[in-house]
């Protein structure tokens, strides 16, 4: 099915004798196989990829890829110095961003589900047969039919609340601030309107936010925080990193991803980027951010 509309099936291919010579003529297909362009030379394909297109990019070499063999050296020696902390709860709500423009609103739904906050609307659910009766299903599971089965989980498209998620797919979380944050902002008192539309997001669904920008902070204290939010056992507060993607020679631009732990050694931050088709999970030094 594309697009809604059945495609017609191609005919069988014509049958051929065991040990009889296989023509051209029944070698090749009647109609071309839908998809890429495929071309066979012998005993190999050939795919044609789409042009402007990619997958993934190789990380610069000031960024450790959390998966390699360095990268899984500074995990063990970060968790065995305790502050690793925070990864488990943000590991167990990874996910990817479905949209690029979305690694805003990917990250703070991986922070609301990692400090487990209800969000008291409906994410998904389905209706049952009309009966007041209880029926055992497969594994043990039960549901009361006649009424809703539904889930309530944060997820991109709950995010909606101050501004359409139209207009961040077109933008991203970049959004119009009201005419004091922007003077705060020019005047060195206040945070970067970017920062200031996701805490405001944030808050919006229920969570205490605080910005904290270059100006308002040192790197002394950006590494007391980092210590100190990666070193908690109870996951009650979850650290977001808001960066430009050139300081740590990545192309791309503004990008928001959650931060998983910290590396004393090497002073190294674990950045656990939304965008996973375009980057892994990578350690970066803590004074580029």
């Amino acid at each position: 099915m594309v697009n809604g509309q059945q495609q017609p099936q191609p005919p069988p291919p014509p049958m051929v004798e065991p040990g009889a010579p296989v023509t051209a003529a029944a070698a090749a297909p009647a109609v071309p196989p839908a998809g890429p362009l495929a071309i066979s030379t012998g005993s190999s394909i050939v795919k044609h990829k789409p042009r402007r297109s990619f997958y993934m990019r190789t990380l610069p070499s000031n960024c450790t890829a959390f998966a390699s063999p360095q990268g899984r050296v500074l995990f063990r020696e970060a968790l065995s110095e305790g502050t690793m902390e925070t990864y488990f709860r943000l590991a167990d709500h990874f996910l990817t961003q479905d949209d690029p423009a979305f690694c805003g609103l990917s990250t703070l739904t991986m922070a609301l589900n990692a400090l487990s906050v209800d969000p008291g609307r409906v994410w998904k659910g389905r209706r049952c047969a009309a009966t007041s009766a209880q029926r055992p299903l497969k594994r043990g599971v039960l549901v009361l039919l006649g009424s809703e089965l539904a889930w309530r989980w944060y997820h991109e498209s709950l995010l909606d609340c101050c501004v359409p998620l139209e207009k961040v797919r077109e933008n991203g979380i970049v959004i119009g601030q009201d005419a004091r944050a922007r003077r705060a902002y020019a005047a060195g008192t206040g945070a970067d309107s970017t920062l200031v539309s996701f805490a405001c997001l944030a808050r919006c669904n229920g969570v205490r936010a605080t910005v904290r920008g270059p100006r308002q902070m040192t790197l002394e204290k950006a590494r007391a925080l980092v210590v100190e939010v990666c070193s908690r056992p109870e996951t009650d507060r979850v650290l977001i990193a808001s960066y430009h993607r050139g300081t740590l020679g990545q192309t791309g631009s503004g990008h928001f991803s959650p931060l998983g732990g910290y590396h004393a050694a090497s002073d190294s931050v674990l950045i656990l980027d939304v965008a996973r088709f375009k980057c892994p999970s990578h350690w970066v030094p803590l004074p580029l951010l």
